[in-house]
């Protein structure tokens, strides 16, 4: 079950429902399984309280063939087509989990989503600034994928730029803010 919500926010009262496993066992195997390695959580990032914010973390699985072969999907390209772009953005978290972790005390990674829509897929904090990451599994990306950090920047004014990662073959500038870059330079 953690497996198939892996890159979602975390639900832990409704996964109680459908499994009919108590609700405290469920609080205490998510960071049992941060412990051993096997995942790791994202935040919502809230600093402001003037916006509704969804504020469930999201846990990811350490590798997204883990996280396939425990969620009992198969190993063929034809998964490409309905799980790209969650194991695209999960990728993502992978990378920037562990980039995170490595750098220590300053740099923090999360998400921000509103309750009226308004999304950025990661929020990367650092001691000098805050860079928001949306990703997009496709090859053709517009000034609307920026929307969200748009939207973002906007609120946080320590924030003043943003990427969109797609599968792009190279840099592509869609706001005056937000650059698209290829996902090889991430």
């Amino acid at each position: 079950i953690a497996a198939v919500q892996s890159g979602k926010h975390m639900n832990l009262t409704k996964v109680s429902q459908e499994t009919g496993v108590a609700l405290s066992t469920l609080k205490d195997f998510y960071p049992l399984l941060e412990d051993t390695f096997v995942g790791f959580s994202v935040n919502s990032f809230s600093r402001s309280a003037r916006t509704r914010l969804i504020k469930a973390p999201k846990f990811y699985f350490f590798d997204t063939g883990v996280r396939n072969a425990l969620a009992g999907l198969p190993l063929e390209s034809g998964m490409l087509a309905t799980e790209g772009g969650h194991l695209f953005e999960h990728w993502v978290a992978c990378e920037l989990y562990r980039r995170v972790s490595c750098l220590g005390g300053g740099y923090g990674l999360y998400y921000w989503r509103t309750v009226s829509g308004a999304e950025v897929d990661f929020v990367l904090e650092t001691p000098d600034e805050i860079i928001t990451i949306e990703v997009k599994y496709t090859s053709g990306v517009s000034p609307r994928d920026a929307s969200g950090i748009e939207k973002f920047i906007c609120m946080y004014p320590k924030a003043k730029r943003g990427f969109v990662v797609g599968k792009i073959k190279r840099e592509e500038k869609l706001t005056a803010r937000v650059s698209a870059i290829p996902w090889h330079e991430l």
